[in-house]
């Protein structure tokens, strides 16, 4: 009877992986994707003067806003932009917070319509000041505040 032999293979041995290599290339991974989602963001808050004084201002104003409001819009292009809108006059008053730059719309008269009778400019701007500061902490992050006025704090 004739016996048949079966090569056997040597079995190569596969590299142990240990956890520390394994936690690293997750990491490494995490850091790629973070790294490509990531990316600056820029808050713009957009203060306008409503006191009384505007109002032989108003068609002015108006135009103002809404070319610096067009401005905002076309140079944002791709990048994250965020703009708040107030008025303000003896108090503050939110019109929008953190809305994309595409979805900003012009003002017009209706909307802008100055009857306050002081100018609390200080107040305002560091109310504003304060509401972005409040945000959460990054260090891709930018911060404008443009005011439109016609003149000094009175309040």
């Amino acid at each position: 009877m004739a016996t048949r032999k079966t090569a056997t293979r040597k079995k190569t041995p596969r590299p142990k992986k240990n956890a520390a290599t394994l936690a690293e290339k997750v990491l490494e991974k995490k850091n790629k994707t973070e790294a490509v989602n990531t990316k600056p963001i820029t808050y713009v808050a957009l203060l306008v003067d409503k006191s009384g004084s505007m109002r032989s201002h108003r068609d002015g104003a108006i135009q103002a806003v809404n070319e610096l409001i067009k401005t905002i819009k076309e140079s944002a292009g791709e990048q994250d932009v965020k703009v708040s809108t107030y008025w303000f006059g003896s108090d503050v008053e939110e019109v929008s917070f953190l809305q994309p730059a595409s979805a900003l719309c012009a003002i017009n008269r209706i909307e802008y319509n100055p009857l306050d009778n002081d100018t609390a400019l200080n107040y305002s701007m560091a109310s504003v000041i304060q509401r972005l500061r409040n945000l959460p902490a990054s260090e891709d992050a930018s911060y404008l505040v443009i005011v439109v006025t016609d003149g000094e704090d009175n309040h």
